[in-house]
C-alpha cells in the first residue's frame, strides 16, 4: 500500500500530515476541499497534497487578534462575577434599564441559506 506521505524535507504533506498539522479532522480538511475552504491543496496521481508553506500562510492570515486592547472604560458587570468589594466601598448601581438587542431578519443571513 502506499503512502499519501511526501518524502521528509520535500515540503509538502498529504492529508494526514495535514491534518496533523493543523490539529484539524481528516473529516474537516475534507469538508473544506468539498466546499472550497480552507488551505491550498494539490491532487498527484489521487492524492491530495499540501504545501507546508500554504499551510502556514493560510493559520498566518487566519489568525484571531485579540479585540480588546485595555479600553475597559465602559465595561459593565453585571452580577458579582465573583468580586468582593473592599469594606467600606459603596457600589452604584446602574439605574439605566436594560435593553435585549435582537438581531433584525438581515442580520441572520445563516437563516435563508
Amino acid at each position: 500500500m502506499m503512502s499519501d506521505e511526501a518524502p521528509a524535507g520535500w515540503g509538502w504533506v498529504g492529508t494526514s500530515g495535514a491534518s496533523q498539522y493543523l490539529r484539524k479532522s481528516l473529516n474537516t480538511l475534507q469538508k473544506w476541499r468539498t466546499n472550497r475552504v480552507g488551505p491550498p491543496w494539490s491532487k498527484n496521481g489521487g492524492h491530495v497534497m499540501y504545501k507546508l508553506s500554504d499551510l502556514d500562510q493560510w493559520l498566518e492570515d487566519h489568525k484571531i487578534h485579540d479585540t480588546v486592547e485595555g479600553d475597559f472604560e465602559n465595561v459593565v458587570i453585571i452580577g458579582d462575577a465573583g468580586f468582593s468589594d473592599a469594606p467600606g466601598d459603596e457600589v452604584e448601581e446602574d439605574s439605566r434599564p436594560r435593553q435585549q438587542e435582537t438581531a433584525k431578519k438581515s442580520d441572520r443571513w445563516w437563516e435563508g441559506q
